[in-house]
């Protein structure tokens, strides 16, 4: 049971690691364009206080283009760039070699058991 308590901290805490984060950009149409450019995934919040995060796939003059959006540049209330950085991919790459040493652990200590016929909770049945 502990182990499966530490694999899920593990787990959740490389997840948070992978997770993107944002740098805000000044929504100023001169701006967007000198920074965003088509291919950049975007988080949005419009006056209304909607968000859309989406992947900008064209910038008009007037307005910012996903695949099923279309916000004008007059509706930007906040404008984020998801940005990873070369720091955070090694930290990623990092932190998960260490889990999937625990799982090749894991995986080689259930089939060294054997016969116990089951693993971390689960019933197993040897291959034939």
């Amino acid at each position: 049971m502990k182990y499966q308590i530490l694999i899920t901290f593990i787990i959740c805490f490389t997840t948070y690691g992978c997770a993107p984060t944002y740098q805000s950009v000044y929504p100023e149409p001169v701006n967007i364009k000198s920074i965003i450019t088509p291919g950049e995934s975007v988080r949005v919040t419009t006056k209304d206080g909607i968000v859309h995060e989406f992947v900008v796939t064209e910038i008009t003059d007037e307005a910012l283009v996903g695949e099923s959006n279309k916000i004008l540049f007059t509706d930007i209330n906040q404008l984020q760039e998801m940005t990873v950085t070369a720091e955070e991919k090694t930290n990623n790459a990092i932190l998960a070699a260490p889990l999937l040493l625990i799982f090749i652990g894991a995986a080689a200590a259930g089939a060294a058991a054997g016969s116990s016929g089951s693993c971390c909770g689960l019933k197993v049945s040897p291959s034939r």
